[in-house]
């Protein structure tokens, strides 16, 4: 995919930092959201691990469920560690913060070994859900997979999420869904991303859900 000449950005809600290998600005969106607030887009860093705990912490009881599937949340050092740090191209994941820094919103890749595919989670704060914010999370990854070689997202989820099922459709990407004992198995087809999406051709700041 030919990437396009961008407007000058914004300045990004935090300050300069030491990029980990692999990082790219490019990946750095403004957008501004169905309720008029704006939130921040970028890929992770590993400066983010305490932001995640907190968002672990304070996140809902419904939110930690649809998010990992009723398992165990992350806990350890280590497993927190691996959500941030990632190598950009098979592991890839971006972060929404609001104006004040606050992490909001987050969604990751992790391809599986020798395909094209790649498991996704996307994961909204409460109070940013219903105004574009994971999708276009979404958007930002799908868009990032394909220029790292994924053309597949698997998605797995509850059945009464109902959440992610809108999000799913609001994509308008050709989404297979597979129903197993209150699960739903979907993959999500990225071969014409931006066709579908009918995203601006110069990819300005103010993305439409």
């Amino acid at each position: 995919m030919t990437r396009q000449h961008l407007p000058p950005r914004r300045a990004p809600l935090r300050p300069r930092l030491r990029l980990p290998k692999g990082y790219s600005r490019y990946y750095e969106r403004d957008v501004t959201l169905l309720d008029g607030r704006l939130a921040h887009l970028r890929p992770i860093l590993p400066d983010d691990l305490d932001e995640l705990r907190i968002s672990v912490s304070e996140a809902d009881r419904q939110t930690l469920q649809n998010r990992f599937l009723g398992g165990r949340p992350p806990s350890k050092d280590d497993e927190f560690h691996r959500l941030v740090n990632v190598d950009y191209d098979r592991r890839f994941a971006v972060v929404a913060l609001s104006p004040s820094r606050r992490g909001i919103g987050i969604a990751r890749y992790d391809a599986n070994d020798g395909t094209d595919t790649a498991d996704v989670a996307v994961a909204v704060a409460p109070g940013w859900r219903r105004v574009g914010l994971a999708t276009n999370l979404l958007r930002l990854l799908g868009e990032a997979a394909l220029e790292h070689g994924i053309r597949t997202f698997t998605v797995v989820f509850v059945v009464d999420n109902l959440d992610v099922n809108e999000i799913l459709t609001a994509s308008h990407l050709p989404v297979a869904r597979h129903f197993s004992e209150g699960v739903v198995d979907a993959e999500v087809d990225l071969s014409d991303y931006e066709q579908r999406l009918d995203l601006p051709p110069a990819r300005t700041f103010d993305c439409q859900p």
